[in-house]
């Protein structure tokens, strides 16, 4: 089989011959389960982070002999987990992200073109700015407002947007499309 076809054994084989050599021992004598090698004799133990920070370069060369684990073995793939929060989920009672309140946290809007390709010629920020704890800003065709709550930004967003003017983009008709 060409080496450009041929399958790539399972990477941890490097992992185990890295551990092996760290602590004189044959390969043979460790074991792999839940993330780490272990070596029974002297119950020592390397996860898989602090064994690959010293190959770098060695990924490229893995030999064909490697040992995969038989799907027998397996304890994880292929079964069912439970999920930890599911009463949680059922209830509402779980936090969403938006669900989540920092101090001083600010709610965005952006001001979106009327069309497609549309370009923002002027815009007056200052009726939103006018509005207490309202931060508006514009970056050439970008116009965002934040306030301390989403109706509050909304508001800021809708008194932006009266304000703004747009040159529309020429887009062909129907009957050329």
């Amino acid at each position: 089989m060409p080496p450009s076809v041929r399958r790539r054994p399972p990477r941890r084989q490097l992992l185990i011959e890295l551990a092996a050599r760290r602590w004189g021992v044959a390969p043979a004598e460790l074991t792999v389960a839940d993330g780490r090698i272990r070596e029974a004799a002297s119950s020592r133990t390397l996860t898989y982070a602090t064994g690959g920070a010293t190959l770098p370069g060695r990924w490229q060369d893995i030999p064909d002999d490697i040992r995969v684990t038989a799907v027998a073995q397996w304890r994880v793939m292929g079964n069912s987990a439970p999920r930890v929060n599911q009463r949680a989920l059922v209830t509402g009672a779980h936090p969403y992200p938006s669900d989540y309140r920092r101090p001083g946290m600010l709610y965005g809007k952006v001001l979106r073109p009327p069309s497609y390709g549309a370009r923002l010629i002027a815009v007056d920020l200052a009726p939103a700015r006018a509005m207490s704890g309202v931060v508006a800003v514009q970056a050439d065709g970008f116009v965002g407002v934040a306030a301390p709550t989403t109706w509050r930004a909304e508001q800021a967003l809708k008194a932006v947007a009266e304000t703004a003017e747009w040159e529309p983009s020429a887009h062909p008709s129907s009957r050329e499309v």
